[in-house]
Order: C-alpha cells, then sequence, then structure tokens
C-alpha cells in the first residue's frame, strides 16, 4: 500500500520540513526541491506530473530544448536524494516515525513507517505544535542565510581555466578544454554582478601549467577557479566543471554533461558555456 495516501499531509509536510532543515539538505537546494515537488504532486494527486522531462523542466530549470536522453540531471539528483535520505535515516533522523522511499525506476515518494494521524484523530499537543513552529522558523532563517545573505556581498573573481591547461608540461592541450573555457568566461563577463578574469590575461599565462590550484589563483588573483574538462567515451564527450575555491582548496561545486554533438562547434560551445554559468547560478545574479 502507498502508505502517503493514508496519511495525514500536514505529518507528511512537517516531516519533509525536518528533513530539509537538517544539516544534510541545508545548501542543497535542488535536491529539497526535488523532494518538495514530488511530495506535494502525489499529496495533491497529481501524480502524472511526476516524469523526468516535468522533473527537468520545473526542478531543474532546463529549457524547451531539454532531452532526459542527453541530459541525465534527474536521474543523477535522484540517486542523490536516495542516498541523503539513507544518511538522514540512518543518523539525525533514525528516530523519525516515518520514512521517504524513492523506489528504484520511479520518481513517486512512498511513505512507510508509522501511519500518521488522519481525520477525526486527536490533535498534536501544544508542545508539538511549538516544535514544528519551531521548525519553521529555523527552515525560514536557512532560507535567509543561503538565499539572501550571499546576494548581498560582492561577487568573488572567478577564473574559468582549461583543466589540461594546468597539467603537467609533457600533457598535451585539450584543444576543447580551452575552447570551452574561453566560451565560459565570454558568457560570465555578460552576467550582471559577475567578477571574471579576462580570457586574454589567462591565456597570457603558460606557466601555470604542473602548477598547484592555489599558486594559479594566486597568480591570477581569483580566489574561486572553475575547471573545465572535456573527455571522450566512445562516441560521447563528457565535460566536468570543478568550482574551486582557493587558498583553502574546497569544491563548491561539480557538475557533468554528456554531448553527442561535436563540441568543435561554434555554436554548440555557446550553449554549452551557457548552460554551465546558468547552472553555476551566476545568470542574472551575483553569487
Amino acid at each position: 500500500m502507498n502508505a502517503i495516501d493514508g496519511a495525514d499531509a500536514d505529518a507528511i509536510r512537517a516531516h519533509v520540513a525536518r528533513v530539509t532543515s537538517s544539516e544534510l539538505f541545508v545548501g542543497a537546494e535542488r535536491l529539497c526541491r526535488f523532494l518538495h515537488f514530488t511530495v506535494e504532486s502525489k499529496l495533491n494527486g497529481r501524480e502524472a506530473d511526476v516524469k523526468e522531462y516535468t522533473l527537468g523542466r520545473e526542478v531543474f530549470d532546463r529549457g524547451e530544448t531539454y532531452d532526459p536522453r542527453l541530459d541525465p540531471i534527474v536521474r543523477v539528483e535522484a540517486r542523490r536524494l536516495r542516498s541523503r535520505l539513507a544518511e538522514y535515516y540512518g543518523g539525525p533522523g533514525r528516530d523519525e516515525a516515518l520514512r521517504l522511499e524513492y523506489p528504484k525506476g520511479s520518481y513517486l515518494p512512498v511513505v512507510s513507517g508509522a501511519i500518521a494521524r488522519t481525520a477525526g484523530s486527536p490533535a498534536p499537543s501544544a508542545r508539538r505544535a511549538w516544535w514544528f513552529a519551531a521548525v519553521a522558523v529555523v527552515v525560514i532563517l536557512v532560507v535567509i542565510a543561503v538565499v539572501a545573505v550571499p546576494r548581498l556581498m560582492p561577487a568573488p573573481m572567478v577564473a574559468p581555466i582549461a583543466a589540461t591547461s594546468i597539467q603537467p608540461n609533457d600533457r598535451t592541450l585539450d584543444s576543447l578544454d580551452v575552447a570551452l573555457a574561453q566560451a565560459v568566461d565570454e558568457d560570465l563577463a555578460n552576467q550582471p554582478g559577475s567578477r571574471v578574469i579576462a580570457w586574454p590575461e589567462i591565456a597570457r599565462h603558460p606557466e601555470m601549467r604542473g602548477s598547484e590550484l592555489r599558486d594559479v589563483a594566486a597568480r591570477l588573483g581569483a580566489p574561486r577557479l572553475l575547471l573545465i574538462m572535456v573527455r571522450d567515451i566512445g562516441e560521447i564527450r563528457r565535460i566536468n566543471v570543478f568550482a574551486i575555491d582557493e587558498p583553502e582548496g574546497r569544491k563548491r561545486l561539480a557538475l557533468t554533461y554528456y554531448a553527442d554533438v561535436s563540441l568543435a562547434d561554434f555554436a554548440v560551445q555557446e550553449t554549452y558555456a551557457k548552460r554551465i554559468v546558468r547552472d553555476l547560478g551566476y545568470s542574472g545574479q551575483t553569487r
């Protein structure tokens, strides 16, 4: 039995609020959106909306040309969500009466564990209601801290560089890495509030090859690096983008794309550059 249909909607929403306000989910905005969208769709009888294409458009902001066969973002994030939920229920959420699960091959949530209070059952105690209110306040404060505060701070200087351009001198330079890094640099330069090292300045430092990341960041005067790597997997090209803050060396974000078209085409490079800039959160905003 799909227990979400017989469980009290308020109890399920309160459970989702506790999950998304936990340390495992704070900052994982896309996973939280995935969770909220699928749960609300199920609670409101909109199971037909929970399909890979719809999730790609509504949750992950893919455009009209989004093709799930070429862009596995929904499948990748679904695996991350299952893993993160398992970690939550094995740790901070071990005492939860409910469990949200996503069976493999499905994006519709299933609730297991104790069935929540149904219509006609006693109302929660004042203490429990107060606890839920406190959780809501925490969620609001977290949203403010994660979304609003960073927008008030100046964006750090960023430098898109081809991963092969900092490899040891005996490695050949991958022209597609370089071309895509240049396209990303150009698109970033057109975004309001972004601060990016001009590509000619990056290109005039061949001595970066074989250098440590913190040395590259120091030489360019850019505390944030975007390492861009293009690799062939048979007839498919895999694009990896790593956003790294130096000198800490902390990876903020990793993006992966798969392309079955030629990246030597300028129009294709521009298309992927715009997707990368958008997915990094630079389109029209300061980060």
